[in-house]
């Protein structure tokens, strides 16, 4: 567990460092220049096109499982591709996204959820597709039907590394 990044220069750091196999974003979703944006911290914005690979891993890393918790984070944007493929194009494994808007307080209980979930996975040798339906079904089995707006990118039939 690691402190949290408050800006993308930060994170770019952290990637290049640390060599994460999960990256979790908490952030807002809103469009710069009419591009679809990652806000991250107060002030530290990424639009689609900045997504670089140096945003999800380093040149000699495994593929990453990125947990995009942000408002509706799977279906925006452009005609040049969403956020989700621009994170799999750019070296996702995976990625699990939202449908639509979410507060704040319920994107943190979704990505522990999810969490706890690929934890779990990894342990018994199970994919990430496998990991995000036992969320789904978990959320909506105690109410919550955030559990319904989850959706997964790129290649959710990867094995969870523990």
């Amino acid at each position: 567990q690691h402190d949290p990044v408050t800006s993308w220069r930060e994170w770019r750091k952290e990637v290049a460092t640390r060599h994460p196999g999960l990256l979790v974003l908490l952030a807002h979703t809103e469009l710069s220049q009419r591009e679809p944006a990652l806000l991250i911290g107060t002030q530290s914005l990424l639009a689609r096109p900045d997504v670089s690979s140096k945003v999800v891993r380093g040149p000699n890393d495994a593929a990453p499982i990125v947990v995009l918790m942000a408002c509706a984070s799977g279906s925006q944007g452009d005609a040049f591709g969403s956020l989700p493929g621009t994170f799999t194009a750019h070296g996702a494994g995976a990625v699990v996204a939202t449908l639509t808007k979410i507060a704040g307080r319920h994107g943190a209980i979704a990505s522990a959820e999810v969490m706890r979930a690929l934890s779990t996975a990894g342990a018994q040798g199970r994919s990430v597709g496998d990991a995000l339906l036992e969320v789904r079904r978990n959320l909506i089995a105690r109410g919550a039907l955030l559990g319904l707006l989850l959706v997964g990118h790129g290649n959710t039939e990867i094995e969870v590394m523990h």
